[in-house]
């Protein structure tokens, strides 16, 4: 199967959409709800290392009427990403989030949904996962410490 076209445009759109529902352009590398983004994030964070890597910070478009590939990173297209806080390096430039602060806000999602988050919701549905993981792994320091947390508001 030929894989379709990258439309930057397109998908930058679709990335502030992310950031809009999600706060962040955090999107993770099989974020389910739009698996093209974050194939997309991923490939262009792999670009922009190999451009670093070469002591780049950009590529030059091709000369006309060559089309430009949606995984180009030009000059403009780094601008653009780096206006809206795109994080080139998700493992390093990811605030780090106290876990108490997503304790909190996953009771106020339940208190306005009346369920749990779904790992599909970005930061919030992967912090989500890993509590469940840890759970059930019956992580003796997460099962002393957290979990009592999470069993005594109910959460699934």
């Amino acid at each position: 199967f030929a894989r379709a076209p990258v439309d930057f445009d397109e998908l930058f759109r679709r990335l502030l959409d992310y950031k809009e529902e999600h706060g962040d352009c955090l999107v993770p590398k099989k974020y389910p709800k739009d698996q093209q983004l974050g194939s997309f994030v991923k490939d262009i964070r792999y670009n922009k290392t190999k451009l670093t890597r070469r002591g780049l910070e950009f590529e030059e478009e091709p000369p006309y009427p060559k089309r430009v590939s949606g995984k180009l990173l030009t000059a403009e297209r780094v601008q653009r990403l780096n206006s809206i806080g795109f994080v080139w390096n998700a493992a390093i430039g990811a605030p780090k989030v106290a876990w108490e602060d997503h304790f909190q806000e996953c009771i106020e999602y339940y208190e306005m949904h009346g369920k749990w988050p779904t790992q599909s919701m970005g930061t919030l549905g992967l912090w989500v996962h890993s509590q469940r993981q840890k759970y059930s792994k019956k992580d003796v320091n997460y099962m002393k410490n957290k979990a009592p947390q999470l069993d005594e508001v109910g959460f699934e």
